[in-house]
């Protein structure tokens, strides 16, 4: 943990830095934010930084970093996010995000919490009021915050019905800002073991929805190792991330909701 914690300070974009705020902006993406590096600071820290698509070129997306534990109850960190079906949350699966929460490791505690009021206080736009956050609590009262994973991703092309659920055009109403806060996601394993016919789900039933998906999006495991630098496989994701203490690396999103 000691090796790791100095190599992420090293990168400059450790959640735990108190100078990470200097370095980031938020920038246009879609009809909301991401959040990018400052121009200044772009050929830097290049090497921990993901490019953003067209929509907000040339801005590097910040790919931020922190040491963390995962919460054992408020866990749905599952290949399919433990989805039983169309319910009021998710009307359908391509709308499920695998979440979990975390909490900080001691040390790092102040700087974190000090860095998120920040970032989050940044992306409030105008004409819009507070809403929900990434930050809750666990089942002791200590806070924590919340990171989600997007296994299914619109093939380039096709415009997927989370995107027209970000849209926020004005009509008057009072709207509030949604930050949330996303795993990144690459996989250099064998991506035939985990085709739609294959991928784990928590109810058989739901393979029919997940099928009919296959023209027009992608699966997207997560990119999670082990300490020995193997790739874990999404059957395995509740068993060795669950009560875990781990390096994460994810980006920043926020956008308005009617």
């Amino acid at each position: 943990l000691i090796t790791a914690h100095s190599h992420l300070l090293c990168t400059g974009l450790y959640l735990a830095d108190e100078n990470l705020s200097d370095k980031v902006h938020w920038v246009v993406h879609g009809h909301g934010h991401m959040l990018a590096l400052l121009p200044q600071y772009m050929p830097i820290i290049s090497d921990n930084v993901k490019r953003a698509d067209s929509s907000a070129a040339p801005h590097m997306l910040a790919c931020l970093a922190a040491i963390v534990h995962v919460d054992s109850k408020d866990f749905w960190l599952s290949a399919d996010g433990g989805y039983q079906g169309p319910n009021h949350i998710c009307k359908e699966i391509v709308d499920v995000k695998p979440s979990c929460a975390i909490g900080m490791l001691n040390d790092d505690f102040s700087s974190v919490i000090t860095n998120l009021c920040a970032l989050q206080d940044h992306c409030v736009m105008s004409g819009y009021s507070p809403g929900k956050s990434f930050f809750s609590a666990d089942a002791f009262g200590n806070p924590c915050f919340k990171m989600c994973h997007t296994f299914l991703e619109p093939l380039e092309g096709m415009l997927s019905s989370d995107d027209n659920s970000k849209d926020s055009s004005g009509d008057g109403n009072v709207v509030h800002h949604w930050c949330i806060m996303t795993m990144l996601t690459y996989w250099q394993g064998d991506n035939s073991l985990f085709s739609f016919e294959n991928w784990p789900l928590t109810k058989e039933k739901n393979q029919v929805e997940l099928l009919a998906l296959k023209s027009t999006h992608q699966l997207v495991p997560l990119a999670a190792m082990d300490v020995s630098g193997h790739q874990i496989s999404p059957y395995a994701y509740r068993r060795c991330l669950q009560d875990a203490i781990i390096e994460v690396h994810f980006t920043f999103s926020h956008w308005g909701i009617a």
